[in-house]
């Protein structure tokens, strides 16, 4: 399995990989953490958090949350790769498991 690594990217990068190899070709409008995959050094796509659509903030009303306080996996926008998904998007969310700290990095 090759080896891989998630690290913060900008927008403009996140929205160069969404539209090369998302089927939507859109990057979400509002707030957003974006990280760059990569893979064996190379660079292979993009992972996009958001504030998510109507969806996500109607479940935070039904569970009384602030709309502000709910996020969503937006984009998974890879090329080639090995690594499966089912590890990647674990791993992007491995540094907020203690909650809420996704949202401020949206800030």
């Amino acid at each position: 399995m090759p080896r891989f690594h998630l690290r913060p990217i900008d927008g403009r990068t996140a929205r160069l990989a969404v539209v090369r190899w998302h089927y939507s070709g859109t990057i979400p409008v509002g707030k957003m953490v974006k990280f760059g995959l990569w893979e064996e050094e190379r660079f292979i796509g993009a992972v996009v958090f958001s504030t998510g659509t109507l969806g996500v903030r109607l479940v935070g009303r039904w569970f009384e949350v602030l709309p502000d306080h709910t996020a969503e996996l937006s984009r998974v926008a890879l090329g080639h790769h090995t690594v499966p998904v089912s590890q990647i998007v674990p791993e992007a969310l491995r540094p907020y498991t203690g909650g809420l700290e996704i949202i401020r990095r949206m800030g």
